[in-house]
């Protein structure tokens, strides 16, 4: 190899990895319309075994393994809590937490059987592109776009359960000397996919 080939292999190598915070700035681009990927990455914890969970877990959704996603969710969740723990500082991030708490109280609070019967058919209805998403995501991942995987995240919880509606009187929630609660981003991951998967 030459010396610029050299040099480029370190620093690909040498770079950062950010896998998941990619994969949730995907998502919030998706469902939110919003860039959060430079907050998410300055923020989150780089969690190897995460990445290792989540590859297991978008690998059994692209293969319609239900139990061992909703296994992988649940773990990858877990450890989502410690990892973006820290950004919880981000009044950025807390307006994210609070839009996607929003969109998901909004369909889930219609009460459970209703929500169910929305959520279930319209995976019925709409299968084959729910499939054609996963598959699309898998190849995202194992391709390294994880941001292009996470957005396609989005597009599979807004099929399931259609767009967000953004809550104008959150916005000052943006603001960085608001005082707000803070709110984790990973509540919501944790409530979102908890509920979904019982």
């Amino acid at each position: 190899k030459n010396r610029k080939t050299k040099r480029m292999d370190f620093l690909l190598k040498s770079a950062p990895k950010t896998e998941v915070a990619d994969f949730y700035a995907g998502f919030v681009l998706s469902a939110l319309h919003l860039d959060a990927q430079a907050e998410l990455k300055d923020c989150m914890v780089r969690d190897k075994d995460l990445v290792d969970v989540w590859d297991a877990g978008i690998a059994a959704l692209s293969t319609g393994d239900e139990e061992t996603w909703k296994s992988n969710f649940s773990t990858a969740l877990e450890r989502s809590q410690d990892d973006l723990e820290a950004c919880a500082s981000s009044a950025k991030l807390r307006m994210v937490g609070y839009q996607l708490d929003h969109w998901w109280e909004t369909f889930w609070g219609q009460g459970d059987d209703e929500s169910m019967k929305q959520h279930d058919d319209s995976k019925t209805k709409n299968w084959l592109s729910l499939k054609k998403l996963a598959l699309v995501m898998r190849f995202n991942w194992e391709i390294g776009s994880y941001k292009e995987a996470g957005k396609r995240l989005g597009d599979y919880w807004k099929t399931l359960i259609g767009e967000h509606e953004w809550v104008d009187h959150l916005s000052n929630r943006y603001d960085p000397e608001d005082e707000i609660e803070r709110y984790p981003l990973a509540d919501f991951y944790a409530a979102f996919f908890e509920e979904a998967h019982q």
